[in-house]
């Protein structure tokens, strides 16, 4: 019995095939300006430690807490929320303090990693 060979079906043990280098230039991706600084990440950190960030229990909203046990929206809402879904944030015990005129439970605080994330990040800075 002869044997076939199909002439586009390459051999088992064959010779590594040539490699393709591709023709098309990559195209350049621009930065999407959200990015922080280290300053402005360690400040955030500290200021979690210090229990002055939560989140609304209702809504999820990030909110700052005032010395005088008020809550605003905060600013920083995105870093937070980027924080939170890393696991350098959780949840923590509840706190009420009055958004608005309503009482609303907030809750936030450092991970053990995030917590790690603080420390190593305070002790940068940035040279300009």
């Amino acid at each position: 019995m002869a044997r076939r060979v199909d002439p586009h079906q390459g051999e088992l043990f064959a010779d590594q095939p040539e490699v393709v280098v591709a023709t098309v230039d990559p195209v350049p991706v621009q930065p999407s300006g959200l990015g922080g600084s280290v300053d402005q990440l360690a400040l955030l950190l500290n200021e979690v430690h210090d229990g002055r960030y939560g989140l609304l229990d209702a809504t999820g909203r990030a909110v700052e807490v005032d010395g005088d046990q008020r809550c605003r929206h905060t600013e920083a809402e995105a870093t937070l929320d980027c924080l939170l879904r890393q696991r350098y944030l959780k949840e923590s015990d509840q706190v009420e303090c009055r958004h608005g005129v309503i009482a609303r439970p907030v809750t936030l605080r450092l991970t053990p990693a995030g917590e790690r994330l603080r420390r190593r990040w305070s002790h940068l800075r940035v040279v300009r």
